[in-house]
């Protein structure tokens, strides 16, 4: 099968969220299949257009589209940011996406829900359309108490129809389906539910941390409100009280919200609490470097307010890690508690002290987790284990797709 992934996250050039993450996951597995796989991405800024291959995808960069009238310029930019943002980008995918499938005789595409990216294209498309849901724009707004201004609307707005106007629509976890089920009108029955892949090889099973001298526990995700980072910034002092050497390593971007600075809140929280010198931040790293950092933790932590999926947490559990994540969305789907890992309420950082200091006492309990968290991982999110049932939800929308339109489908099964 001829496989088109739309995302403007995808490493190494653009950012490495949960987002690329999968979508990097996933095209590696489908050519492990045997199918061909193009991924079309956004351009490094200040960089034209242009395609190369890696391991075996076809990767297309495309430039965006500037809109610069000198009238409109100012009110642009002053009002409208993000929605000048996202038409120029969609607009410019549009003749791009046109001739990459045509060329490449593309069967079926597969996109994100955020930023209509499609938006244009889906008007006029010569193929499918199935758009995976990972959080849309509005849930991360709500979450991190972003104001819901007039351009924010207009954004909110295009992602819905975008996403309404989609072949088929599945999604990580069964929370996410219904959130956005009720938000856009749809009938979250006909969402099927698929999670995400973790890469094995990238991440894998790590061997006990080794310096039990100074027990470590270790975040990774972007440093923002709703991921629960202020609720473990709290536990740090009633840890600190049952274990006087141990710290805190904080991995992730900072993010600005509102011109605040996620990183610097933390930090003044910090101070204040008089805990600073046990905690430290790392900012993003790269794989090895990631690597690095979970080899050296004894438990790794995900108090979020709410998780579609929880890329960085599978990431721990593939590397062999005990994990705590908070009891909501996809991360208690993800985790059976007591025996992959311990859930805890969201914004309970007493209930997340307690967990921390059970595991940073106990490596042997904590071990025990961390290779069954692994087996989990193995058993149901390795990307070949999703990529099939990916590749069912892709023939079932080309067979609609076909009888729509009168064409004989060749199922991925034979490719």
């Amino acid at each position: 099968m001829n496989i088109l992934l739309l995302a403007q996250e995808y490493p190494p050039e653009s950012a490495m969220g949960g987002v690329g993450s999968y979508m990097h996951s996933i095209a590696h597995a489908y050519t492990q299949m045997g199918h061909t796989v193009h991924v079309v991405s956004t351009a490094a800024p200040g960089q034209a257009s242009y395609t190369y291959m890696q391991d075996r995808v076809q990767v297309h960069r495309i430039r965006r589209w500037k809109f610069e009238l000198p009238i409109l310029r100012r009110i642009w930019h002053a009002y409208f940011p993000w929605t000048k943002h996202q038409l120029e980008y969609a607009f410019g995918l549009y003749g791009a996406l046109t001739r990459i499938v045509r060329a490449n005789k593309i069967e079926i595409i597969e996109a994100t829900e955020l930023w209509a990216e499609g938006f244009f294209y889906s008007f006029t498309r010569q193929v499918p359309i199935l758009i995976r849901l990972h959080t849309p724009l509005f849930v991360l707004r709500a979450l991190n108490q972003m104001r819901a201004t007039r351009d924010w609307r207009i954004v909110d707005a295009l992602d819905k129809e975008w996403t309404r106007r989609a072949d088929r629509i599945i999604a990580g976890s069964r929370s996410l389906a219904d959130i956005v089920a009720e938000r856009y009108h749809l009938d979250a029955q006909n969402i099927p539910i698929i999670p995400v892949p973790v890469n094995l090889e990238r991440f894998p099973a790590l061997p006990p941390a080794l310096d039990d001298a100074a027990p470590l526990a270790l975040y990774t995700g972007q440093l923002e409100p709703r991921k629960g980072v202020f609720t473990l910034v709290k536990a740090i002092p009633r840890v600190i009280a049952e274990i006087p050497n141990a710290r805190f390593v904080f991995v992730g971007n900072d993010r600005i919200f509102d011109g605040r600075s996620t990183r610097a809140a933390l930090e003044a929280q910090l101070n204040a609490l008089g805990v600073a010198r046990y905690a430290s931040f790392t900012g993003a790293l790269p794989n090895t470097e990631l690597g690095a950092q979970l080899r050296r933790a004894h438990v790794c932590v995900f108090p979020s307010q709410w998780e579609a999926v929880g890329i960085a947490c599978l990431e721990a559990m593939a590397s062999a890690r005990a994990v705590i994540a908070s009891r909501v969305g996809g991360l208690q789907d993800m985790i059976q508690d007591q025996h992959s890992g311990l859930l805890i309420p969201p914004d309970d950082p007493a209930a997340l002290a307690t967990a921390l200091v059970e595991l940073l006492k106990n490596p042997t309990r904590a071990r025990a987790l961390g290779l069954q968290a692994r087996a989990r991982v193995e058993q149901s999110y390795a990307p070949n284990i999703i990529a099939r049932r990916n590749l069912a939800e892709y023939d079932n929308t080309l067979r609609n797709w076909n009888g729509k339109h009168g064409r004989v489908q060749v199922s991925s099964k034979q490719n």
